[in-house]
């Protein structure tokens, strides 16, 4: 019953951090609402962008607006500005192209390629037939090159795999004399191949660099998942050596603690409740306390109190897995023609 329970939270827990981090990041739309001629217009300006095979055709950026049809019939054209970032660059147009895919308008503008982890920053302006002009508001686009979906598929499942089972670990590290370590080691296995094999494989093929976390850089990413990683690793570590130190001892005693309650829930117990205060037979004497059952006692105790520490590293994994992915990344240097982190 403490498993299903358990079980239930983390998975609703872990839900509800894959929708905190589609929602959120440097990586997702930018989502804008704007007035023109009187209609209203749902614009979401992209924040990536996956450069061509073929960098001579350029770049193009597909701009979904969702409106109603009088929307769309109200305006009669868009230009797109856009400039390099960072640097003082001077903002430049392009006239895009107009298309309607499942009742959506979409914008789509060619843009020269940038090199991986390059930005720009840009903004669409909408023309409206009364000869309004609207500026909705500006983001952020990057470049990274392709990352085979198989590997980026893997790094995903991995990372909320990893997320599930840290999440169900520190909640039923809560209950007591359960034995927790065995869903620690998935979460310290999961962990490791999502963010230190395919993370950096999925890095790599996106902006040339394998690792850009510390001590080499300061992509928040990869520096919050070595935290996380080393947080649980401290805890297990911990928690073996006081298992090796009080498991057997404490195993034993809550061994026979369950068989005690599995006896009382069956009413055999019943009798040897009557006894109490009573020693060979002679009523108002108190049984002294056996001292094998209290060091077990103590020990069980320990394992209990050190598991906590499950409880913690839990709570640090999930206040990681909040901070927006990407935030902090690679960002080409248009001045050093290098990529950097940390901004």
């Amino acid at each position: 019953m403490k498993g299903t329970i358990c079980w239930a939270l983390a998975v609703l827990i872990t839900l509800s951090a894959v929708f905190f981090q589609r929602r959120t990041g440097p990586s997702n739309p930018e989502r804008i609402q704007t007035e023109v001629s009187g209609h209203i217009f749902n614009i979401s300006l992209p924040r990536s962008l996956v450069r061509p095979a073929d960098l001579s055709e350029g770049a193009q950026l597909s701009i979904p607006v969702k409106c109603s049809e009088e929307a769309r019939e109200s305006i009669i054209g868009a230009v797109v500005y856009y400039k390099r970032y960072p640097g003082n660059y001077i903002f430049k147009a392009v006239v895009p192209s107009f298309t309607v895919e499942d009742n959506d308008l979409i914008i789509k503008a060619n843009l020269p390629v940038q090199p991986a982890a390059g930005k720009i920053v840009y903004y669409v302006q909408l023309i409206g037939r009364d000869g309004s002009m609207v500026n909705p508001g500006q983001a952020t686009l990057r470049f990274r090159n392709r990352v085979p979906d198989g590997i980026l598929i893997i790094h995903v499942l991995l990372m909320f795999a990893a997320m599930l089972f840290s999440t169900f670990s520190g909640l039923y590290a809560l209950c007591r004399n359960v034995r927790v370590n065995s869903y620690v080691v998935t979460t310290l296995l999961t962990l490791f191949a999502g963010g230190f094999i395919f993370g950096p494989i999925v890095q790599k093929f996106a902006f040339g660099q394998y690792w850009t976390g510390w001590p080499f850089g300061e992509d928040l990413t990869d520096t919050k998942t070595m935290i996380a990683l080393l947080v649980w690793l401290t805890a297990y570590i911990v928690n073996r050596v006081v298992l090796k130190k009080y498991g057997k001892t404490a195993r034993e005693y809550i061994a026979q603690n369950t068989a005690g309650q599995h006896a009382a829930a069956e009413g055999i117990a019943g009798a040897a409740a009557s006894t109490a205060g009573v020693v060979g037979g002679v009523p108002g004497v108190d049984a002294e306390p056996d001292p094998v059952q209290t060091n077990a006692a103590k020990a069980a105790m320990k394992l209990n109190r050190w598991k906590l520490l499950y409880v913690l590293a839990a709570l640090i994994t999930l206040a990681i897995y909040s901070i927006p992915h990407s935030l902090s990344g690679s960002e080409y240097d248009y001045e050093t023609n290098t990529i950097i982190t940390g901004n």
